[in-house]
């Protein structure tokens, strides 16, 4: 995130240089929370990777819906942490669901005007297969195709 324009560039050139493409940049997303905050935060952070793709050349950013997070510890990463801490909204799911759909209303925007695919990788608890991210696509354009005209129109 924090390379500059020059930097940016710089690598973009050496991968093609290489015949090394940067097939795509993929941070740890998760725009499942219910703290707003937490939410926006995360937004943002996939906006700036969408932009990072887009200037490497990257045809695709690969988020994920909901992500419980690494804990680095003298410099390994280690799951056992955040797997073990308990769900702090165990009855949210529905929510956790539409916080999700709504950001990626919003960040499918954004990569469509850089210019970059958003892939959404299924990945738990908020997408466990396949299916569930194909429902997220349609209800996705369901809204920006059709709904988002009407609710503007008025």
């Amino acid at each position: 995130m924090d390379l500059s324009r020059d930097d940016r560039k710089e690598l973009r050139d050496l991968a093609e240089e290489l015949d090394l493409p940067i097939t795509a940049v993929s941070p740890n997303s998760d725009l499942s929370s219910h703290i707003p905050e937490h939410r926006e935060a995360m937004i943002c952070y996939v906006r700036e990777c969408i932009k990072l793709a887009r200037d490497l050349g990257s045809p695709i950013c690969k988020i994920f819906a909901a992500w419980p997070g690494v804990v680095v510890r003298d410099g390994l990463g280690h799951y056992e942490y955040t797997r073990s801490l308990p769900e702090p909204f165990p009855d949210w799911s529905g929510e956790r669901w539409d916080n999700v759909r709504d950001s990626l209303k919003e960040l499918s925007k954004c990569a469509e005007d850089q210019g970059v695919v958003l892939a959404l990788q299924n990945h738990a608890p908020v997408t466990m297969d396949y299916k569930d991210v194909l429902k997220f696509i349609e209800e996705v354009i369901l809204i920006l195709r059709f709904i988002q005209p009407l609710i503007e129109e008025y």
